[in-house]
């Protein structure tokens, strides 16, 4: 079987004892640890599928669907990078001996840095939205996304392109990727750069209404993807050859995927158990806490420019001066109900002063 000790992984480990290199040989503790993620992703899969099926139940259109579920691929995009790097599959092949594909553009730029940074963009709308009350459309909606698919593009060329000494290089005798120390200080100076800028998002975010307010959830999210930062850079430093320890590879690929993982399980997790099981009453007490914080359900019936695919309804501010925030200034109203998943069965009513912005937030200007 693939993690039985043929003769091969004989060969493996003679080898690398014979440059000075101790070894552990891939077996059912590799197996089982990479069985256990595989099987979290796929629990993760089920939750996607459904989640999509009941796109219209509120309190999961409010968490933005479509971006949640981009985080959960990128999830598996780092799972495959990261098993590659600590060694608890045979890299061997065009697919996982390929070092650049599978740590650069796997681990790296399609793993924990779209992590990081599709995070950072989810919690710079909510900033758009509930503090600035500024509709997502235009430059605000496109512009992020476009810096963060220029990075990654520019970043993994250059590394794909420059001499494999100042990237990685693949020992083919021993089925190692060894990478360079440098190229471990430009990728975490990038996270590290996101985390700044996801810390600067929490705080400003810090005084949303209690019905959107995830501050916690991103203090907890934060200092963990810190942790797993930190411990990321310290090993690949100080275990040049972490792939040859068990213990070592087995320690960094559980921190990476559980910090990965619990990412997505964070936000989703409450509103996906009481869509399952407590649906109506959820419902009732999610819809009865956004008007105790001061927000008014909208009921549409055709949009302003004529189309019947629209919002069936909205929840916009109700306070004196419809702020979202307690410390925001503008004299505007804005829902809070993302419009990407709307019924099409549904009656509609004609507002003349809501404007739907091409992020699936619809906006209620403040006409006094």
């Amino acid at each position: 079987m693939y993690y039985d000790m043929t003769s091969d992984e004989k060969k493996r480990i003679e080898l690398a004892a014979f440059s000075g290199l101790s070894v552990d040989p891939l077996g059912y503790v590799d197996f089982a640890v990479v069985l256990f993620y595989i099987t979290t992703l796929l629990i993760g899969l089920i939750a996607n599928i459904y989640i999509w099926f009941n796109r219209h139940y509120a309190p999961l259109k409010a968490k933005n669907i479509p971006l949640m579920t981009g985080i959960y691929f990128h999830c598996i995009f780092f799972f495959l990078g990261d098993v590659t790097l600590c060694g608890l599959v045979h890299v061997r092949g065009p697919v996982f001996g390929n070092c650049i594909l599978m740590l650069v553009w796997f681990r790296s730029m399609l793993g924990n840095f779209s992590l990081g940074a599709l995070l950072t963009i989810r919690s710079y709308k909510f900033y758009c939205v509930f503090c600035r009350n500024k509709p997502m459309q235009g430059y605000r909606r496109t512009l992020p996304y476009l810096v963060y698919i220029l990075i990654i593009a520019i970043v993994g060329i250059i590394s794909t392109l420059v001499p494999r000494r100042m990237t990685m290089v693949f020992l083919d005798s021993i089925e190692f990727c060894s990478v360079n120390e440098n190229l471990v200080t430009t990728y975490c100076t990038m996270l590290w750069a996101v985390w700044v800028a996801y810390t600067a998002m929490m705080w400003l975010l810090r005084n949303v209404r209690s019905s959107f307010n995830e501050f916690k959830e991103m203090a907890v999210s934060l200092s963990l993807l810190i942790l797993c930062t930190v411990s990321n850079q310290a090993l690949l430093y100080m275990v040049p050859h972490l792939p040859a320890s068990l213990y070592w590879r087995v320690v960094l690929v559980t921190i990476d995927q559980l910090t990965a993982n619990y990412m997505w399980w964070l936000v989703m997790f409450k509103p996906l158990y009481n869509c399952l099981f407590y649906r109506n009453t959820y419902l009732e007490e999610w819809q009865q806490k956004m008007t105790d914080d001061g927000f008014q359900l909208v009921v549409l019936t055709e949009s302003h420019h004529g189309h019947i695919d629209e919002p069936d309804f909205v929840w916009v501010s109700s306070g004196q001066n419809g702020m979202i925030t307690d410390d925001c200034k503008s004299r505007r109203s804005v829902s809070i109900m993302p419009d990407y998943a709307r019924r099409k069965s549904e009656p509609y009513i004609s507002a003349p002063n809501i404007i739907e912005d091409s992020a699936g937030y619809v906006f209620q200007h403040d006409i006094r």
